[in-house]
């Protein structure tokens, strides 16, 4: 007999923490019982996936525990569009999550023979999704709290980190993404002018309303500049969702009733103002919540290549058919038989708080998905070089620069000789 002592208490899951099922299983004490072990099927979105084994704790014998951190983190990963759609702002993010459950087993010997019992005790389904939250937070972090489930009020939160007020920029693509339980009708978007007067209030349908799972929202300027005026609806104000009036906008989910059921992000839009703006460089990483999150390097960014060369010497001149040996001026004794090139991106920040300077840190650093897209639009995978960061605080300093020096991930061969 195997019974189920723990379980996850929250239906949503983080894939990169310690989440651990605990079983007791009673025939561990048994007569004539050895060489007992738990089984785990391990169900992902319903299929079999994989199966573990545990042994008896030292300390209470029969339990057995499973952490399901290295086994699920294997089945998600994470979602990008990066393109834009002319008719919606809404992308189901399907590689961001997961639906798991649990069948427990039991095998052993009595005597001199093999028994095994399947199917004996099943775990709850649980969703987990793409996040990686530091220690601290994997224990103090409800993360019920960003189950979208459309209730009234709620004010759930999206799958970001740092804050929900984002100064954006008419290039910058901009994303929101959030796990929905089957209840988001859509996205309420208000345009606000310099003076904080109301432009007009939009609607945008959801078109995966009833799906369960992380779906992603783009609200970055050029994406809902490029909708087309069939694809929202205007509730007041300008025809034109986004217009030259614009000087900001509010980004929330609603329910089947219209009701405003999240958190609310506000996007300001920035100026490229200086004379690096034309070098700016616009980077998108993997947040700590299993999102993209987006930032606009817009001052001094250099750029530098590194050089790997492989060489081999020879005997300089040519053999003639007189059976003389000839040396030219031009002659090569060493040469370059392998050559690789990797680029450097040294990026600096604009004057950022210390609050949005320790969430740009904290996020950038650790994050093992990094895109960066030039001002042409061209966007390469890179990774940061740096392994440790210093985070100052200052009373008499409130703001901070912070440089970050990325490789692009590709390497560039010349030929060989």
């Amino acid at each position: 007999m195997i019974t189920l002592l723990s379980q996850p208490t929250t239906f949503l899951q983080s894939a990169g923490n310690n989440s651990v099922y605990t079983i007791s299983g009673s025939n561990y004490l048994a007569p004539n019982v050895t060489d007992w072990q738990a089984i785990c099927q391990i169900y992902i979105n319903g299929n079999l996936a994989t199966t573990q084994k545990g042994f008896s704790s030292p300390v209470y014998p029969g339990y057995s525990s499973f952490d399901m951190r290295n086994i699920v983190s294997n089945f998600v990963s994470y979602d990008f569009p990066y393109i834009d759609s002319t008719s919606s702002i809404f992308a189901t993010a399907s590689n961001s999550s997961c639906l798991v459950q649990l069948v427990f087993s039991e095998q052993y010997t009595l005597g001199s023979v093999f028994s095994q019992s399947v199917g004996l005790a099943s775990s709850s389904v649980f969703a987990y999704i793409n996040s990686s939250l530091p220690y601290v937070n994997q224990i103090t972090t409800n993360l019920n709290d960003y189950l979208q489930t459309g209730t009234t009020g709620s004010l759930k939160k999206f799958l970001a980190s740092g804050s929900n007020s984002i100064e954006t920029y008419t290039n910058l693509r901009n994303h929101l993404y959030f796990y929905n339980s089957g209840s988001i009708a859509g996205v309420n978007v208000s345009t606000y002018d310099s003076n904080n007067v109301l432009i007009g209030i939009y609607t945008l349908s959801n078109p995966y309303s009833s799906s369960v799972g992380v779906e992603s929202i783009g609200v970055g300027y050029p994406t809902l500049n490029n909708l087309l005026t069939s694809s929202y609806s205007v509730v007041s104000g300008s025809v034109s969702l986004i217009n030259l009036r614009v000087n900001y906008y509010t980004v929330n989910l609603f329910n089947g009733s219209s009701q405003i059921c999240s958190e609310t992000f506000t996007y300001t839009l920035g100026q490229l103002y200086d004379r690096w703006s034309q070098y700016s460089i616009n980077c998108y990483f993997l947040n700590e919540m299993g999102g993209m999150s987006e930032y606009k390097f817009q001052k001094k960014n250099q750029t530098s290549f590194n050089k790997t060369v492989s060489t081999y010497k020879r005997l300089p001149g040519q053999l003639q058919a007189s059976g003389q040996f000839k040396f030219n001026t031009y002659d090569r004794q060493e040469s370059n038989y392998f050559t690789a090139i990797t680029s450097m991106m040294e990026l600096n920040s604009d004057w950022i708080s210390d609050i949005d300077s320790l969430a740009l840190i904290r996020n950038l650093f650790g994050s093992p998905i990094i895109f960066l897209e030039d001002s042409n639009g061209v966007l390469q995978a890179a990774n940061l070089k740096e392994d440790s960061y210093k985070i100052n605080k200052k009373e008499i300093e409130k703001l901070y620069q912070v440089t970050f020096n990325m490789q692009l991930s590709q390497t560039d061969y010349r030929q060989q000789i």
